[in-house]
């Protein structure tokens, strides 16, 4: 999978802005893809 510069961002900012933070799982899982892909 591959993400552009600019969706990888916009993924980034919603995590760290707390929006799945009412779902441990879905949190958990955005941190692992945002830890494994590069943006491009």
């Amino acid at each position: 999978m591959t993400l552009t510069k600019q969706q990888y961002d916009a993924l980034k900012t919603a995590f760290d802005n707390g929006i799945l933070d009412h779902d441990a799982a879905a949190k958990e899982a955005l941190a692992l893809v945002l830890t494994e892909i590069n943006p491009k």
